[in-house]
């Protein structure tokens, strides 16, 4: 286990991993990997005098105004950016969520193009109710050995070594060990409808909020999605558009950073079934790139934030916003994620799951990209979730 360095003291030696936002202390890894607590952020321009340890954290996170790599990029890393972890706080008299944490929820997703919507306090319950978390992660891991099962048996591949696409699940990368599985088709457990349905009532006053989906899209753009910017118009309602489960499975490999699409107009919201952090796989993002997210160059300068979070807890990003899954490095149990799409109308993710995908129980070997190309022309580059 790592140790918990307090804040005040000099690192020595090892670069601080990440914050746990509940107990308020930092712990570092030898990956070099960590989060950025916001009220370090509010003083890196400040001048204010910092300990070692800040002085460390500031400057391993690439957000240390005083950083000489800073000067060569003029504003661009050194922009300030807007809390993107918000404490979900409920109004006692409606039991619904205070004006402040919509706000700023809302704000982050559009500035950062995402937000960590987390409990008031580490004594409160989940924002999605625990047992509805548990029934989900149980369904989820169960499914995906059910899916993968039937794979193997129906084409004779090893499921963990090579990647196939089909209509209920994807293994996207050869060796992998990281599955999106599809969870709103006929058939599946009614506890996926109960969770989106609580997804939908936490996302959707955020993502109005956001006004990301208050745009134009010409009918000739919503397949190629361009990223230049769109007019706001009139806030929108979004729709729901699909519901899945990403699993990842001990010794899954950290990703390569990726958008879910090029699409403007897409929202995914992910939700834990189980504690996600740095030791079985978080989700690392990179702030603002949904802004800008066909520039390779500028895309890889911008540092990423971990999303280390507890199960039942909500992160909303663009579709466009850069971000992987970190290497699942606990040999214990799979770490399954649920996540809803929600698009402006009109748009809809065709990039992840194509029409041209056969269902895996009518399977008689692995589709590969090779296959769907010459069967249906060239297929979408299809990225890692």
């Amino acid at each position: 286990a790592a140790d918990e360095v307090k804040v005040g003291t000099t690192v020595m030696g090892r670069t601080p991993h990440a914050i746990d936002t509940h107990t308020r202390k930092y712990v570092p890894d030898d990956a070099g990997q960590l989060e950025v607590p916001s009220e370090l952020l509010e003083f890196a321009e400040s001048g204010a005098p910092r300990t070692g340890f800040e002085e460390a954290l500031l400057r391993s996170s690439h957000l240390d105004p005083t950083d000489p790599e800073l000067a060569a990029d003029g504003q661009e890393r050194r922009q300030e950016l807007s809390p993107y972890r918000v404490a979900w706080l409920l109004d006692e008299l409606t039991g619904s969520a205070t004006y402040k944490s919509v706000d700023e929820a809302g704000r982050s997703l559009r500035e950062n193009g995402f937000v960590i919507l987390e409990p008031g306090s580490p004594n409160e319950p989940p924002l999605v109710g625990m047992e509805l978390i548990e029934t989900c992660a149980e369904e989820a891991v169960a499914q995906c050995e059910r899916l993968l099962t039937q794979v193997g048996q129906r084409t004779g591949i090893s499921v963990y070594k090579q990647r196939f696409y089909y209509r209920e699940i994807c293994h996207r990368v050869d060796g992998g060990l990281r599955y999106d599985m599809r969870c709103d088709l006929e058939g599946a457990s009614e506890c996926w409808a109960k969770l989106r349905e609580q997804s939908a009532r936490l996302a959707l006053p955020i993502i109005e909020r956001s006004k990301l989906l208050d745009m134009q899209v010409a009918p000739d753009e919503q397949h190629c999605a361009p990223l230049r910017s769109a007019l706001p118009t009139r806030t929108v309602l979004p729709h729901f558009d699909m519901q899945g489960c990403v699993t990842s499975f001990p010794s899954a490999c950290d990703q390569h950073f990726h958008p879910d699409g090029p699409t403007a107009g897409l929202i995914n919201c992910f939700v834990p079934l189980v504690d996600m952090d740095h030791t079985n796989g978080s989700t690392e993002l990179k702030p603002g790139t949904h802004m800008y997210s066909l520039d390779a160059e500028r895309v890889e300068r911008q540092p990423g934030v971990h999303s280390n979070m507890r199960a039942g807890s909500m992160l909303l990003f663009d579709f466009r916003t850069h971000h992987r899954g970190r290497a699942h490095r606990k040999n214990d149990a799979p770490r399954p994620v649920a996540y809803c799409v929600f698009g402006a109308p009109g748009v809809s993710d065709r990039h992840n799951f194509s029409a041209a995908y056969e269902s895996v129980w009518d399977c008689s070997e692995a589709q590969s990209e090779t296959d769907l190309a010459d069967a249906h022309g060239p297929a979408n580059p299809l990225p890692q979730l």
